[in-house]
């Protein structure tokens, strides 16, 4: 079995530019994260990526959760780095 590591990244996003998200992912999304702005396909050992918004909301508590940016990607080249196995 091949090892694999996932890395997620989370960024959160002023609420004055949540509004502009969506059109930006739509206007990137025919090229994909593999060429620009991501450049993913230099990336050796890649097996996913996947970049999404999570929108603004609420907590179980009443308390804001800020609106995020989230690039999750799954790699063999980064497994191969850092396990130990």
């Amino acid at each position: 079995m091949t090892h694999q590591l996932g890395v997620t990244i989370r960024a959160m996003v002023p609420a004055e530019q949540v509004a502009d998200l969506p059109k930006w992912l739509g206007a990137s999304s025919p090229q994909g994260l593999a060429d620009g702005p991501f450049h993913l396909r230099r990336m050796r050992g890649l097996h996913f990526a996947k970049l999404f918004l999570i929108e603004q909301t609420d907590d179980l508590k009443g308390q804001p959760i800020p609106a995020s940016l989230v690039l999750g990607i799954r790699t063999r080249q980064l497994a191969r780095r850092w396990m130990l196995t």
